[in-house]
């Protein structure tokens, strides 16, 4: 029983140990660990979308102690991104000949009119949006302004166009959309991050 208990042992020891190798090597370019993470550059006219990421990656370095998050005039390193591209392109057509309308949020459920298309001939509306965001981050030494490490992230999600059918037909709600918008890009913000924080941390 000793031996048995003792390989079991050395089984979870070596286990736990390639754990922590394995995290252990994953660090910021040129080995350093303290980093600065300033709001992004917009280069869009979508308002307020460099905040999402900038946070994003704030939190992803914050949960994962890889590197302290700190000012710029502490930091070795500093992470500079910029939102190159976001756009909301429409997908899924709805025209005069569709025989259901579905809305995300219809206030009557129990309208059996519901599904009846009343749009106007020669009408085209879209069921969908697809959001793309194009983002670039630099890794730059702060002490001589060299970059250490670059790269660009693409991200792609949908959200469903406002309220299509009975007893209106509406593609066009401003609040649902911004709303829809904001959120659909807040939700790429922490995805493509997560996958920017373990690109950048990687192999060095």
């Amino acid at each position: 029983m000793k031996i048995v208990g003792g390989i079991v042992v050395l089984m979870l020891t070596s286990a736990c140990s390639s754990y922590q190798f394995g995290h252990g090597s994953r660090v910021l370019p040129g080995g350093y660990d303290r980093v600065a993470i300033p709001v992004f550059v917009n280069k869009t006219h979508e308002t307020g979308v460099e905040t999402y990421f900038s946070e994003s990656l704030r939190v992803e370095f914050e949960t994962s102690r890889l590197a302290k998050v700190t000012s710029k005039s502490e930091a070795q390193v500093i992470l500079e991104g910029a939102i190159t591209s976001v756009s909301f392109s429409p997908s899924i057509p709805f025209d005069s000949s569709t025989k259901e309308l579905v809305g995300p949020s219809s206030r009557f459920p129990d309208d059996r009119t519901q599904n009846e298309n009343t749009m106007p001939q020669f009408t085209v509306l879209s069921k969908e949006y697809i959001t793309r965001v194009e983002v670039r981050i630099t890794a730059r030494k702060v002490s001589d302004n060299k970059v250490l490490w670059q790269g660009d992230f693409t991200g792609q999600r949908t959200y469903q166009a406002p309220l299509l059918g009975n007893p209106s037909v509406n593609d066009s709600n401003s609040i649902y959309n911004q709303r829809s918008r904001q959120d659909t890009v807040a939700r790429l913000a922490a995805e493509m991050m997560s996958e920017a924080h373990d690109r950048i941390t990687e192999n060095f």
